[in-house]
């Protein structure tokens, strides 16, 4: 931690005290958002419908200089057209990574004007004034819980978004509760499990008494001789540097499809899109591409084996929610023996009789029914193996996007009335290659969004590995590969679509020298001579390359 790590502060805190002075002047304010980005150097956020911004709250403010991915320069800019415009005599400091900042997607705290309450920005400056004078010793718990309590039940808040701003107008008195100190505090272990079973339990939205507990007892520990970290903002700090120890950990060897069912990890760790670009051999370019289908409708990942299809479809999900969640992302693997009451409900032995149950999709719908300010993710590996009309059953209109919390149907068994959450995203993957597959029926892929997943060998990253590896064998391989593809997509049987992946290779251990061989002879092969059953000369050619190179 430098020296000068919150150095920050200072500089929140003046802005925080210059904006309370235009609680009743906020056509004023508004005219300095405009007049920030009037120049065009940096774009203007999404702040209302079409940007005809009319109102504005204290915390949105803030947020104009906090939004995930923005460059350290635009940061700053608009940091200092704020100083400049509002008299603040601290320099701009530099930003620390460990900043909470909000998601670009959902970087205001207030409904557009067609959508909002007249009293929704009034009550998030009540807010921000009653925490500014919290901060300065002033008894004024009563209004802070009120205005906290409101705030918070706001459309599209929630813990996050209402401690860290909080937190950036007076950090010595009121904790972040983002998702990266709620690890921290709940999973990491680096607090006593005596002081975290006294916790209360965590919930999408708590209340300010429920906050006030939370950080008392986290306070309380910090103020003792075992606790390193003694204040909100250290451990704000500690929180996200542990957490960075932990993704550089569990980053390692990744780009494999095999590591994919051990992606999902049972502790909760920030993940965002430059980690997934650290991840997976893909380009910014294609990652947003990605995003944006995956964010807007049901998406299936599809391509031949060794691209990393399920382990880009978890990757994926975990970015888009900023989070390694094992709770809001989920994942099944269809089969041809899946049914409807595996997925949705049926009936289940228990003891000598038959009982209900909920099936697993059915159960994480009612997950994220109950947490409609966070995204979902359900992840259907191989979902063309199964038969889908039968696995859905009833539920195969709703998947449309536009039925989506809207059109609710009886369930088969039960009956209940039943629709799918608007937050929860569907992403499948397909292999391209398995010629025993039927094709999805026409009604089935249109719902869904294609995205073709290609080999990464050609990626700046993957050449950069195999590079780094500094293995001739290796590199002789993955040049044979290369040139069995070029074949493939020639080929008018083949085509692109069965083009080898890279993530093969991703696996390869230095310290194992048959490793190597065992890819190439029990994996690669057995696939070429799949692609070219029928075609023994073209089949032995492209394995003689692999054989060559391994010599």
């Amino acid at each position: 931690m430098r020296e000068n790590q919150f150095e920050w502060v200072g500089f929140y805190g003046e802005l925080a005290n210059k904006l309370i002075q235009y609680k009743n002047k906020r056509q004023e304010l508004v005219g300095i958002v405009n007049d920030i980005y009037a120049d065009g150097n940096v774009r203007m956020p999404l702040l209302e419908l079409e940007n005809d911004l009319i109102d504005i709250d204290p915390f949105t403010i803030f947020g104009l200089f906090n939004r995930y991915g923005m460059p350290p320069e635009n940061r700053k800019l608009v940091a200092n057209r704020l100083a400049a415009a509002m008299g603040i005599s601290r320099a701009v400091p530099e930003f620390p990574d460990e900043i909470p900042v909000l998601d670009t997607r959902n970087a205001v705290y207030y409904r557009f004007k067609t959508d909002r309450n007249d009293d929704d920005i009034d009550i998030l400056w009540n807010l921000f004034e009653s925490a500014l004078s919290f901060s300065y010793g002033e008894d004024c718990t009563s209004e802070l819980s009120i205005y906290f309590d409101k705030a918070i039940r706001l459309w599209n808040n929630g813990n996050a978004k209402i401690t860290m701003g909080l937190f950036w107008i007076a950090p010595d008195t009121f904790m972040s509760f983002n998702y990266r100190n709620q690890w921290y505090i709940y999973d990491s272990g680096k607090l006593p499990e005596d002081v975290v079973q006294r916790l209360p339990p965590r919930v999408s939205k708590i209340d300010f008494e429920t906050y006030q507990a939370i950080s008392k007892t986290v306070a309380d520990y910090m103020q003792t001789a075992d606790s390193p970290v003694k204040d909100f903002k250290q451990l704000n700090y500690y929180a996200w540097e542990y957490s960075e120890q932990i993704n550089n950990m569990l980053s390692k060897n990744a780009n494999s499809d095999e590591k994919s069912e051990s992606s999902e990890r049972p502790i909760e760790t920030p993940y965002r899109k430059d980690d997934f670009l650290r991840d997976v051999y893909m380009s910014e370019e294609d990652y947003d591409e990605l995003s944006g289908l995956a964010k807007s409708s049901n998406l299936i990942l599809q391509g031949a084996p060794g691209v990393g299809k399920t382990y880009v479809a978890m990757a994926l999900a975990y970015s888009l929610i900023g989070l390694k969640s094992s709770k809001r992302v989920q994942m099944v693997q269809f089969h041809q023996n899946y049914s409807y009451e595996d997925f949705v409900e049926g009936y289940r032995p228990v003891g000598g009789d038959f009982a209900l149950k909920d099936g697993v999709f059915k159960a994480f719908c009612q997950l994220a029914d109950a947490d409609h300010d966070n995204d979902y993710y359900f992840i259907i590996d191989e979902i063309n193996r199964g038969n889908l009309s039968k696995i859905f059953g009833e539920l195969f209109m709703l998947i449309e996007l536009s039925k989506r919390g809207n059109t609710k149907i009886s369930l088969l068994y039960s009956g209940d009335s039943f629709s799918i959450p608007k937050n929860i995203h569907i992403i499948g993957t397909m292999n391209t290659t398995d010629r025993s597959i039927a094709m999805m029926d026409y009604a089935m892929r249109r719902r869904f969004t294609f995205y073709d997943l290609k080999p990464g060998f050609e990626t700046k990253e993957f050449m950069e590995y195999i590079e780094n590896r500094e293995d001739e064998r290796l590199s002789r391989v993955v040049s044979a590969v290369r040139s069995i593809n070029d074949v493939i997509e020639l080929d008018d049987s083949l085509g692109e679509g069965f083009k080898i992946g890279h993530s093969f290779f991703c696996n390869i251990e230095d310290e194992d020298s048959d490793c190597l061989n065992r890819v190439v002879r029990y994996e690669l092969e057995p696939l070429i001579r799949e692609y070219w059953f029928d075609r023994k000369e073209q089949c032995e050619e492209q394995i003689g390359k692999l054989e060559r190179a391994l010599q």
